[in-house]
């Protein structure tokens, strides 16, 4: 069988038991790279490059300083600083008949330059491999394949992840199984939450004041944000 990167963490994450596993694996390599911007990342020129032209986004920028690392952040963000210093200027306009303003010109650069992060380059690298080997998995690995389906499947954002990466690694009929067996999922996932949602939101009803809620319908509404949003 050909060499996947992410085959022992997938499985690993599959282990768990508790929810979306390309959720898991994301906040355990979220977690590392902070861990490697702050650490061995200083040492790399190539990635000070990118540090110093990208920088990181509020999300990001958030975890990096609660790590209180001040020494190591101080010197990522002094280099990228002094990046911003030569980007931040006002963009002309372009001509005559530019439909472009100059203040819009001028605020698109400033926008990109705010909301560009190094960080979220490099998960979001990690993770189109990591779910274009998830599909690689469920094709050759039989086991694997069967731990997986009898599990509820993955929260949203990281179904369509699943979905666009497998076109890497199946193709044909295998391709269209995969999804379809994805998308059912899905739809199974997003029933049960509504389900569980409506039986929370009756329980406020006076006629139900005595209806005792199962554990799911009490944890609908911070279940149903964790499938649509990934991050509490």
């Amino acid at each position: 069988m050909k060499e996947h990167i992410y085959s022992i963490p997938l499985s690993e994450a599959l282990e768990q038991n508790c929810g979306c596993i390309l959720c898991i694996l994301e906040k355990k390599l979220e977690q590392q790279a902070v861990d490697y911007f702050l650490g061995a990342s200083m040492m790399e020129p190539d990635s000070r490059e990118v540090t110093n032209k990208k920088g990181f986004c509020r999300r990001h920028m958030t975890e990096l300083f609660n790590k209180k690392n001040r020494l190591s952040l101080a010197l990522t963000l002094e280099t990228h600083i002094q990046e911003l210093e030569k980007k931040v200027c006002v963009h002309k306009k372009a001509g005559v008949f530019s439909k472009d303003s100059t203040a819009l010109l001028t605020a698109s650069s400033l926008d990109e330059i705010s909301r560009s992060c190094a960080l979220c380059d490099k998960l979001n690298k990690e993770m189109d491999c990591a779910a274009g080997n998830l599909s690689y998995m469920w094709s050759v690995e039989k086991g694997f394949r069967e731990r997986f389906e009898s599990f509820e499947g993955l929260c949203l954002e990281h179904t369509a992840l699943a979905i666009k990466m497998c076109d890497k690694e199946l193709s044909g009929k295998k391709k269209d199984e995969y999804i379809s067996m994805l998308i059912k999922k899905q739809k199974e996932k997003l029933s049960k939450l509504y389900e569980n949602l409506h039986g929370f939101t009756l329980s406020f009803d006076y006629r139900n004041a005595n209806k005792e809620l199962s554990q799911d319908e009490k944890e609908s509404v911070e279940n149903a944000v964790k499938h649509l949003t990934k991050y509490m």
